[in-house]
């Protein structure tokens, strides 16, 4: 299981709610209990998955609110916008962490056609550029593995065999079914985890979201194998989009 920080709780008391019970939810609740998965505790929504067990996740979808508004990163810049210490660059490039030592002393970003030498930090740096562009710019500023750094040609900073290291493919296989009466967004009411399957079972449906995510499914679909009755059913979605 993932180690939760202090830090997390602050983030979810402003970006997340509890996924909102729905007559899908529920269905979907009892369809892994009569399954075998286990039932989930519909009061006790948790921020980490419980293994062998449904349970009710935190989403940044507010299901409470019209048109279930989704909250990102964004929300936490918007609110803080008029903090004298903080500077929002857009269209900024990220070229390097420059080091001095093995401290973190700024970055050395590209602005529009411009290239600036060093964005000076006073305290720290803090990446967060994802699960591919996190450790390439590590990797770009002399941290990670040996063989990696070298074949780059930069200066060896820290090394750390990890970086860029255990990335693993994420299968999913959707199944889509077609509900013969509407009904409202439900976004992962209940999710169900088997970490020695490697498996994570969870439902979507209603909304626009479910209409536009089963024709995009059923769009790669080759005309020639659509049958009579997916012809249908594509025709009744896109009208709706």
């Amino acid at each position: 299981q993932t180690m939760m920080y202090e830090s997390y709780d602050t983030v979810r008391l402003e970006l997340a709610t509890p996924s909102g019970m729905s007559m899908f939810g529920e269905a979907w609740n009892k369809a892994l209990d009569r399954e075998g998965f286990g039932i989930a505790d519909l009061d006790a929504p948790q921020m980490q998955w419980i293994p062998d067990k449904p349970f009710v996740p935190y989403s940044t979808f507010n299901q409470s609110k019209p048109d279930a508004p989704r909250l990102s990163s964004a929300h936490l810049l918007h609110k803080r916008a008029a903090l004298p210490n903080l500077k929002v660059v857009t269209g900024g490039l990220v070229k390097k962490v420059v080091f001095n030592g093995t401290e973190a002393t700024g970055v050395q970003v590209s602005i529009g056609w411009k290239l600036c030498s060093l964005v000076k930090a006073n305290k720290g740096v803090v990446l967060s550029a994802g699960a591919i562009l996190t450790p390439q710019l590590l990797q770009v500023s002399g941290v990670g593995p040996q063989q990696v750094v070298d074949h780059l040609g930069v200066e060896m900073v820290s090394k750390l065999e990890g970086v860029g290291a255990n990335f693993i493919d994420r299968n999913v296989i959707s199944a889509g079914f077609i509900s013969p009466q509407g009904f409202p967004l439900t976004m992962s009411d209940t999710v169900y985890v088997d970490p020695t399957r490697n498996l994570l079972l969870e439902g979507v449906g209603g909304g626009n979201i479910g209409s536009e995510l089963s024709a995009t499914s059923v769009a790669f679909v080759p005309p020639a194998f659509r049958t009579p009755l997916l012809q249908v059913a594509l025709r009744d979605l896109m009208s709706n989009l």
